[in-house]
């Protein structure tokens, strides 16, 4: 019985894009007004349920603003790759498990933090763009190896 040969375990908190930073800010920037004209009508009285809810959109507003601000994913996303046999997993927090199946593939190519595969009637691309450069020479290793053991072309 073969086990399971771990290629990549690493724990990771990415940036967000700049696209996903601007929406923050843009959405907090917006709620943060709604939240003041919804207080400002009440004249900041404490007692009325409206002005509740306004300070709930203002701190919601803010929030917004500073997660966009500073640009993180709150929570860190923990990446593991595994090689067994033909099939290669791919376990992502908060994803479901990728299973690559090599056995039938003719075609295994190569680009940046990229790999696409061509099997007998189809081709499907996988993106490694979570992973740096050098947890991806690890993978294009060990599937060029596999590859070259079983007479599956690679094209890098």
């Amino acid at each position: 019985m073969e086990t399971d040969n771990l290629i990549v375990d690493k724990v990771a908190n990415h940036s967000l894009s700049i696209g996903t930073r601007i929406y923050r800010i843009v959405y907090g920037v917006i709620i943060l007004i709604l939240g003041s004209v919804i207080i400002a009508k009440k004249v900041f009285s404490i007692n009325d349920e409206m002005s509740i809810l306004g300070f709930g959109i203002l701190i919601i507003g803010m929030g917004s603003i500073l997660y966009g601000y500073i640009g993180k994913v709150i929570i860190k996303q923990k990446i593991r790759i595994y090689f067994k046999e033909e099939i290669l997993k791919i376990n992502r927090t908060f994803e479901p498990q990728l299973v690559v199946k090599l056995v039938s593939a003719s075609l295994v190519k190569f680009s940046y933090l990229s790999m696409e595969i061509t099997y007998d009637d189809y081709t499907k691309s996988y993106d490694f763009s979570f992973l740096n450069d050098k947890e991806f020479e690890k993978v294009k290793e060990c599937i060029a190896s596999y590859c070259s053991i079983n007479n599956i072309e690679i094209e890098q």
